[in-house]
């Protein structure tokens, strides 16, 4: 009857991680890049310091595989954390292909909101090993701008998500874990952007006289294109974990992943002098995306009965991402080339926990990490810049069997500096001004012993 219940319960939690997690809208990831760190709502009430090292609860299938050695019982681990974005541009200059003034206001709020939908289940294996799951959203982002904005040509509106499984096994030698995982990734993109097909006229076409004459002139001409694609990716993670007298040291190490996407371009309003040469029409498209290796080393120190000390370093490898090129199956359609230029970064971060009595634990922490966006490569599909993090959180136990998790980040985007935007889109429309942001992160989550 108890191993009936149990199956029941993880299944009903799986079932309800995988529909929140496909439902959940991305939004502007705030670790490196569009990574989403966001997959412990503990580890958000300390900024994710220790993570590699602390595996307090199920979650450490993300974090550190090598840590579910520690857990003494059967678990469940499932949360959910809402992100909100504040960002907006403030227009210097905007030119179209002539040097005219571009129309359209600064493009309204640009984050949406949302967040990752987490669930980790880990089981003990005798007393030495153990395997679990997880699901999670490793990557992600989401920005909106109004459809006429004075940036249009080049982007309206981005999404990527990423959903992640991980089957996971570690065993224990004495004071020394290891631990291996596999990810088994779902990727899907959506961009969407105005096409100055009056510009394009003036550059590729006929030349200014004929295109004034078919009314195709800067700006006088907008279309549209919807770019949507999907794919399956394969990667790895491990982990090695030392404990010894209250102290954990942790080292973890993700692959990076491989996506080959396929999907459609979907083109709108496009002039019949174009489509009569091929060009604009619907057609299928492909790209390619690596996802950055994240190299971690945590640190965790219990200090007396009450407080525990942690620490944090890790490296992502966003030099994986160096364009963003679609090619479309359309042989008369040139590819679409977006330089990209990231690099890599590191996220350092400190905390502390202090259990308050046996019911309650508080914890709060700080963090820095750098953005892999140059100024001069800075896009309004991801406006970013270097974070800084302010984090508390706490946990309350209500039985031995269950607790209940929440935890609060305040990000400042560019360290409260303006961020400079610089850029020219594919149409040869010049965009000058800035941007100006910050987030709160909220999360949730309850654990489940069996």
């Amino acid at each position: 009857m108890i191993a009936n219940t149990h199956s029941r319960t993880l299944a009903a939690f799986v079932k309800a991680a995988l529909v929140g997690a496909v439902a959940s809208v991305p939004v502007v990831g705030y670790a490196a890049g569009f990574s989403l760190t966001e997959q412990s709502v503990v580890g958000l009430g300390r900024s994710f310091a220790g993570g590699a090292a602390v595996a307090e609860d199920a979650s450490t299938i993300y974090y550190n595989p090598a840590g579910i050695t520690r857990m003494t019982q059967a678990e469940v681990v499932q949360g959910a954390s809402l992100i909100k974005l504040t960002a907006d541009f403030d227009k210097t200059s905007g030119t179209d292909a002539i040097g005219q003034p571009l129309s359209g206001g600064e493009g309204g709020p640009v984050g949406k909101l949302g967040g990752p939908v987490t669930l980790y289940y880990v089981s003990p294996m005798g007393d030495d090993m153990a395997w679990g799951i997880g699901i999670n959203a490793p990557f992600g982002l989401a920005t909106d701008y109004d459809r006429d904005w004075v940036g249009r040509y080049q982007g309206v509106y981005s999404r990527v998500g990423i959903i992640n499984i991980q089957p996971t096994i570690a065993k224990q030698w004495d004071k020394l874990s290891i631990g291996f995982g596999v990810d088994i990734q779902y990727m899907e993109v959506k961009l969407q952007q105005e096409i100055d097909m009056g510009a394009a006229c003036f550059g590729v076409g006929p030349g200014p006289v004929t295109c004034s004459a078919l009314g195709l002139t800067p700006q006088a001409a907008d279309g549209a294109v919807t770019l949507e694609g999907d794919s399956i990716g394969y990667g790895w993670n491990a982990g090695i974990l030392f404990e010894n007298d209250g102290t954990r040291i942790g080292i973890a190490y993700r692959s990076q992943v491989g996506h080959e996407l396929d999907g459609t371009a979907d083109f709108n309003r496009a002039p019949a002098a174009f489509t009569g040469l091929g060009l604009f029409v619907d057609t299928g498209i492909t790209a390619d995306f690596t996802s950055p290796e994240l190299l971690s080393l945590g640190f965790a120190q219990d200090i007396g009965e009450d407080w525990m000390l942690t620490v944090d370093l890790t490296r992502t490898g966003w030099d994986t991402f160096q364009e963003l090129r679609i090619v479309y199956d359309n042989p008369a359609q040139p590819d679409t080339v977006e330089e990209e230029k990231w690099k890599d970064v590191y996220k350092a971060s400190i905390g502390v926990d202090y259990d308050w009595n046996s019911k309650l634990t508080v914890r709060a922490g700080y963090g820095f990490d750098n953005s892999p966006i140059e100024d001069a490569y800075r896009t309004v599909r991801l406006p970013d810049g270097d974070r800084t993090w302010m984090s508390f959180g706490a946990t309350y136990r209500f039985t031995d069997h269950f607790e209940l998790n929440a935890g609060y980040a305040y990000l400042q985007l560019g360290a409260g500096d303006k961020l400079p935007f610089d850029h020219t889109g594919s149409t040869n429309d010049h965009l000058i001004g800035t941007y100006q942001g910050d987030a709160s992160i909220f999360g949730i989550e309850a654990r489940m012993k069996f």
